[in-house]
């Protein structure tokens, strides 16, 4: 008999604050100005954002009471596991899995690798680590619904028998994995593996509706759980026992209409309407007032810069991906110099900044310098070298081979490794006193967490990895990481599609739902198809159409107002049609009419900025403007791959000779002034006569001469 209770909070309020207001009434009786005592709840909801704003509510409500607040425990869906069950083995991490697969997918036989398509000659390490992540999502999927790779296939055996001998060989790599994770005395993650840390634990679950079928048991059995709905009392057949959207039932909902519908042609027309749509409503005062809901993340590099050539702030919620900070596009560099060592992974790798600033030139004859970075694009251009072991290779590259060096060594023991990584970082950027690389400024606090956990696992002393096994695992560790912005305060902030439902904004505009792009494809996983999906009861696409209109139901309710906005094509020209939720309400035939209709189409050109007079003031200039050159006559292959990456950094940098203008070669990185102050606080607190000085001015003296010795040391 399940415990888990249905609690639906109706549409009074969003949800967030029905949530809280539902939670403070629940919470210890006192005397009347204690504090409101909320500690015996955990309260999981979707994502830390939801998570912060839940608590602000919480705080603010007491506040208005007069009274203190003594928290609930609030965590993601991911941390449930860790917050109420305890084990005998620790669980495996993220590094662990990925090393797992690996080698298990390395030391398979060629017989059972056949099935899955995989080539370990042609695949690589790279191929091998995505292949890895593949079947981790596969096997996850299935152990959590209480479920194997073996049984899936003895299901599937009747109807594809191609489907079967897939799952099979999967069975035998995944039995050759658990050995590795035996060995390594670490656990799989999953309820079932662990025991309750209390009896009868206090557990809210506030909008999350995909918790696993082990999860939902698992709770049920040994928690007092309560799932809280954002829906009326009335539309409780709309859900299943576990709170999960019905797809039968929601397949026949009409959605409510939307306050405005925006079409334009292209994504770059898209940025521009919801810009203009923005500024004609009189309701937003600021930027908290109004949220980008972004349901299509392919849309989001138009938006970013349309929206900064109108000089108009966004804010990833999400954060910013890890491979666009500068200790990403090294490790990204790294990695694909030590795979295969082209000249122009090493070219590539030449361009970073810190690296660029000492390597070795030459000089011409003339005796004059000749810039680096000229002298690698003339050798590419001249001789067309394939790897970087050419004789007539400029100097930088013998340099940057001997840097990159350490990891090419036969020892591949994982910590030797680990040492041999941190070296080569040593080498291309420099090092502290403490033999330590010189961290780049952006994203280094990741690499670091990352290198040290994996120093301190302990658990893979005896595996064996090569150096270019090592960079790929680093890379694959970090490429998926989100880096947090900082909110200005003046910037529109933009929420991707799951997001939404918890946000508090009062005006929304919900970009991307697309035909296709909103719940993905029916025929997206070759492993567990979706015929199989439903034979085994897991939830596939009819589970995530059935989630997302509960979801677009909610953010067009009338609690917020919401307006549309779509592109007739994508980035590539392609032709876009909305997605099928859209047309299910009363004018959704009225809707896919406009859509259709190039005449209501929003045509709306970005506005240029005026000629530039001689006497134009600094501070005005903005971005930099394209400006009408000769193109070249000559274009080498490290050019022509620039200016496919980007056409505007090509010309600024290689025919109008621009370069990089900034001041952190001039400053230390946390790790060094951290260092810097810990040796000048040494030597002051050794002097005798300084530590004895009583007068400001002579204190800051004295310091500032240890300061000016710490330079002449360096």
């Amino acid at each position: 008999m399940s415990q888990m209770k249905q609690v639906f909070l109706g549409k009074s309020d969003l949800v967030l604050r029905l949530a809280a207001h539902r939670m403070l009434s629940m919470g210890t009786e006192a005397p009347e100005g204690s504090p409101v005592d909320l500690r015996r709840f955990h309260a999981a909801l979707p994502g830390r954002r939801a998570i912060r704003l839940f608590m602000r509510y919480l705080q603010e409500f007491c506040g208005e009471l007069g009274r203190s607040l003594l928290p609930p425990s609030c965590v993601t869906p991911g941390q449930l596991e860790e917050l109420l069950t305890t084990r005998d083995l620790p669980l495996v991490t993220p590094a662990g899995e990925k090393i797992s697969w690996l080698l298990a997918l390395k030391s398979s036989p060629s017989e059972d690798l056949e099935p899955l398509g995989i080539d370990p000659d042609l695949s690589g390490t790279s191929g091998l680590l995505a292949m890895g992540k593949l079947f981790s999502r596969i096997t996850t999927t299935l152990r959590t619904e209480g479920l194997n790779p073996g049984a899936a296939a003895h299901i599937a055996a009747d109807r594809d028998q191609e489907c079967a001998l897939r799952l099979r060989a999967l069975e035998k790599i995944e039995n050759r994995r658990q050995g590795f994770l035996r060995d390594w005395d670490v656990s799989q993650s999953g309820f079932n593996h662990g025991s309750p840390t209390q009896t009868q634990a206090e557990v809210i679950l506030i909008g999350l509706m995909e918790l696993p079928k082990r999860t939902r048991e698992w709770l049920a059995e040994h928690t007092r759980c309560e799932i809280w709905i954002d829906a009326l009392e009335q539309d409780q057949h709309l859900y299943d026992e576990y709170g999960r959207p019905d797809p039968a039932e929601w397949e026949n909902t009409l959605m409510p209409d939307p306050e405005h519908f925006l079409v334009t042609d292209t994504p770059q027309d898209l940025a521009l309407a919801m810009i203009d749509h923005v500024s004609q409503i009189d309701e937003i005062k600021k930027t908290s007032d109004v949220r980008l809901g972004v349901a299509d993340n392919d849309l989001m590099p138009w938006i970013s810069e349309t929206f900064r050539r109108n000089s108009m702030g966004l804010h990833l919620a999400a954060g910013q991906p890890y491979s666009l900070t500068a200790c990403g596009r090294l490790i990204t560099g790294i990695k694909d110099a030590i795979s295969n060592e082209t000249s122009g992974a090493l070219v590539a790798l030449a361009r970073y900044p810190e690296i660029l600033s000492w390597l070795p030139s030459r000089t011409d004859r003339q005796g004059k310098t000749i810039n680096v970075i000229k002298d690698l694009d003339q050798w590419c251009r001249d001789r067309q070298p394939v790897l970087g072991d050419d004789p007539g290779a400029p100097p930088a590259v013998a340099a940057l081979s001997s840097a990159l060096a350490p990891l090419h060594r036969r020892e591949d023991d994982f910590l030797q490794r680990l040492d041999q990584y941190i070296e080569v970082l040593s080498g291309l950027l420099g090092s502290d006193e403490e033999g330590m690389p010189n961290w780049p400024e952006s994203g280094s606090e990741t690499l670091v967490e990352i290198l040290e956990n994996l120093r301190s696992c302990g658990l893979w002393t005896a595996c064996h990895l090569s150096g270019e096994e090592l960079a790929h695992l680093i890379h694959e560790l970090t490429t998926d990481a989100m880096l947090p912005e900082d909110d200005d305060g003046l910037s529109m902030e933009a929420l991707g599609w799951l997001e939404l439902p918890m946000d508090n904004a009062p005006h929304l505009i919900l970009s991307g739902i697309s035909e296709g792009r909103l719940s993905g494809s029916s025929n997206s996983d070759p492993l567990l198809p979706e015929r199989l999906r439903r034979e085994l009861d897991i939830p596939g696409f009819d589970a995530r159409v059935a989630r997302d209109s509960h979801h677009l139901y909610n953010l067009l309710d009338g609690r917020r107002k919401v307006s549309i906005a779509l592109a007739a094509r994508d980035a590539e020209g392609n032709p876009m049609l909305p997605s099928r939720l859209l047309l299910r309400g009363n004018n959704g035939i009225e809707r896919l009419k406009t859509f259709l209709d190039h005449k209501h189409r929003i045509l709306l050109t970005e506005k240029r900025p005026e000629q530039e007079t001689e006497n134009t003031d600094l501070a005005d200039l903005g971005p930099p403007r394209w400006k009408s050159v000769l193109p070249p006559e000559k274009i080498s292959v490290t050019a022509f791959g620039r200016w496919l990456t980007d056409p505007v950094l090509f010309q600024m940098e290689t025919m109008l000779s621009l370069r990089d203008c900034h001041d952190r070669d001039r400053q230390l990185n946390p790790l060094s002034f951290g260092n810097m102050l810990h040796w000048v606080l040494e030597k002051y607190g050794k002097s005798e006569t300084d530590r004895e000085l009583k007068k400001a001015e002579e204190i800051y003296v004295a310091a500032e001469n240890w300061l000016q010795e710490y330079a002449k040391r360096k």
